[in-house]
């Protein structure tokens, strides 16, 4: 296995990439948050968009987040603002789940 690629390695283990992986969990714990898992003190980073127009929720979905502007570079790849916009691409199917299961299930297949 020494001598083979990480893609090669990652395809014979039957494993997805890091990025896959890291871009899931992220949804997971966004889903988290807005579903109120969590304290809502510890996760007023994360805050729904409110001024929706009528031709907006007909693309992604109904719970889009407010995409933020840091104005820092320190910032720039902070949770909060790293999430947003793979968040809002999600389809509504998904991010409408009851369960977290639910959720990981058709995240999973989208």
């Amino acid at each position: 296995m020494k001598n083979l690629s990480y893609e090669e390695r990652l395809r014979k283990l039957k494993l997805p990439t890091l990025k896959y992986r890291r871009n899931r969990g992220d949804m997971i714990e966004v889903y988290k948050i807005i579903s109120k898992k969590y304290d809502p003190e510890a996760s007023n980073f994360i805050m729904l968009r409110k001024d929706y127009t009528e031709r907006e929720t007909n693309r992604g979905n109904t719970k889009k987040l407010l995409v933020q502007r840091p104005k820092l570079n320190i910032r720039k790849y902070s949770f909060s603002v790293r999430v947003t916009h793979l968040w809002n691409s999600l389809p509504e199917s998904v991010v409408s789940a009851k369960t977290l299961n639910t959720f990981k299930n058709r995240l999973d297949k989208f």
